[in-house]
């Protein structure tokens, strides 16, 4: 735009200008301040731009974007959360600052009440509910909606028209559980990176369909300012892809996100009947022929016990049903810090209550390693649930844990041939009680540790094949119930995490449960449950 142009539109704009910065501040000084930044950015913008469709919603555009850098100075970079930003980016004009004023007290009086309250309300006016389906929604009695509702509208005033808007803005999601499958880089994991509401919300917000910064903007309702830096740190760590090249790219989140609000009762019914169908026609008679081994196969526990080593050999036997690495590579992403996985999250909302039992959850098979001198000399693999006494986060599982096992069992496991240090971390972890190692040891001469233990129960019983064939069967159950809750662009991932699903850790808590009600299995003791499905495999003699 040439300069004559540019000097008359900034002219025409000062007043509207001076006007947006009035209705955002509370003082003349921070409205002028405010006011000649938004000239200042208006004005330099019209000089590098040509053939600009909406004048006014390109100015109101920039006006909304400084405001918002404006108010980050002023909050010298103080956490915002996503409920408490008042102003919302539009491109329809400065017009509309009266209705958005107007949207922002309500917005601001919404903020203000409690969690319960703001879910009423979203419930109540958003999504048309009843006062019935609230209190089924939320288990409380409808007495106690309707005083809730009563409240609310003493403090909201129902005179101020509620306006439809997008669920995201008014009743935003979290990520209710975050994991990965895969190594995790020095700056942690999906927990790690999501560690703000915003950040989760930008995720959600293009997870269905490729949007712009803009929309993802509108969708939330927060400026955009606010957006881009998270954005782009998203897409550089490989959680969101830029899909183009052009001026205003759009962007898609590519990890794999459930939405717990969505009906799970059928993949619960299929985990039953894989619990039931494995304990009738694999584990009765592994655990016959196990029973019969005077030699436990090679794996060795306090006293022998052959019920604690049967837990164990659970893991074992669904470890040894398949492997699908390879194609894991296919969808695992690289990170910046060195990590290497696949990206998961569950997600829900404030109005809405955990559909999925969180007493089946766990931490998928980690596999930890020990070298000396360029050889392999310890691999361990351990998973966590509710039959195991330790946190159910792979942060539990530390590699120094396994440093300290390995120098233990070398040194003949006398505590004095290793630092205090050592022996009292692996005795708070439990994996050393009254003296005694209490992991699962399998001693490998001269042999491949990973084969030992991805191939265990291979070396001694053949898996019929008809359990190989009703796994297939039971991929494919498992993709028709989820393969519609998920985005097309993630078809193929969704067919990932739903195949060899007779190899999952998830199914041991199922299998177990099972086994504890038909007895094929009795109960562990408290100190059996620090260090059971653990299984460490050793070079050399115990």
């Amino acid at each position: 735009m040439n300069k004559i142009n540019a000097d008359r539109l900034i002219v025409e704009y000062q007043q509207k200008i001076f006007g947006f910065a009035m209705s955002k501040m509370r003082d003349v000084d921070n409205a002028e301040e405010l006011a000649s930044n938004i000239v200042l950015e208006v004005y330099k913008s019209f000089l590098k731009s040509d053939n600009i469709a909406n004048i006014e919603g390109y100015v109101y555009r920039i006006a909304s974007n400084v405001y918002a850098r404006f108010i980050d100075r002023k909050m010298a970079n103080q956490h915002i959360d996503i409920m408490k930003i008042e102003y919302p980016v539009s491109e329809s004009g400065f017009d509309c600052i009266e209705s958005g004023e107007t949207y922002r007290k309500l917005r601001r009086e919404i903020g203000m009440l409690s969690n319960r309250q703001r879910a009423i309300t979203y419930m109540k006016y958003y999504k048309d509910m009843s006062v019935m389906e609230i209190a089924k929604e939320l288990n409380i009695s409808v007495g106690t909606v309707k005083w809730h509702l009563s409240d609310i509208r003493s403090g909201l005033k129902e005179k101020i028209d509620m306006v439809k808007n997008g669920n995201l803005s008014v009743n935003p999601v979290y990520f209710v559980s975050m994991g990965h499958s895969g190594s995790p880089g020095k700056s942690g994991d999906t927990k790690d990176m999501f560690d703000s509401r915003l950040k989760q919300n930008i995720a959600w917000s293009c997870y269905y369909q490729a949007r712009t910064v803009t929309e993802i903007a509108k969708e939330l309702e927060v400026p955009i300012a606010y957006i881009e830096g998270e954005l782009r740190k998203l897409v550089e760590w490989g959680y969101i892809d830029q899909i183009d090249n052009s001026k205003n790219p759009k962007y898609l989140t590519n990890m794999y996100i459930t939405d717990v609000r969505e009906d799970f009762s059928e993949e619960l019914k299929i985990k039953k009947d894989v619990a039931d169908f494995l304990c009738e026609n694999l584990f009765k008679d592994m655990f016959d022929k196990f029973d019969k081994a005077d030699d436990n196969w090679g794996m060795i526990c306090p006293n022998n016990d052959k019920n604690y080593l049967k837990y164990n050999l659970i893991m074992m036997t669904l470890i040894s049903l398949g492997d699908d690495w390879e194609n894991w590579e296919e969808f695992a992403v690289k990170r910046p810090d060195g990590g290497h996985f696949i990206a998961y999250a569950n997600v829900t909302d404030d109005c809405t209550k955990k559909k999925l039992d969180d007493k089946y959850k766990g931490c998928g098979y980690m596999f930890d390693q020990v070298w000396r001198d360029n050889r392999q000399v310890l691999q361990s693999i351990q998973y966590n649930c509710m039959y195991s006494g330790r946190s159910i986060d792979w942060r539990n599982n530390n590699p120094d844990d396994w440093e300290d096992l390995y120098s233990y069992i070398s040194n003949g496991c006398e505590k004095d041939k290793i630092s205090v240090n050592s022996f009292s971390n692996l005795s708070a972890k439990g994996y050393v009680a009254d003296g005694k190692n209490q992991i699962t040891l399998i001693n490998v001469k001269d042999g491949n540790l990973v084969g030992t233990i991805n191939n265990f129960v291979k070396t001694h019983m053949q898996i019929p094949e008809f359990v190989l064939e009703e796994g297939k069967r039971t991929d494919e159950r498992f993709y028709k119930a989820n393969r519609h809750k998920y985005p097309k662009h993630l078809e193929k991932l969704v067919r990932y995490n739903n195949s060899n699903s007779f190899t999952w850790g998830e199914n041991i808590p199922f299998i177990v449960e099972r086994m504890l009600e038909v007895r094929m299995l009795k109960p562990l003791t408290d100190k059996q449950k620090k260090a059971v499905f653990t299984v460490v495999a050793i070079n050399g003699e115990e």
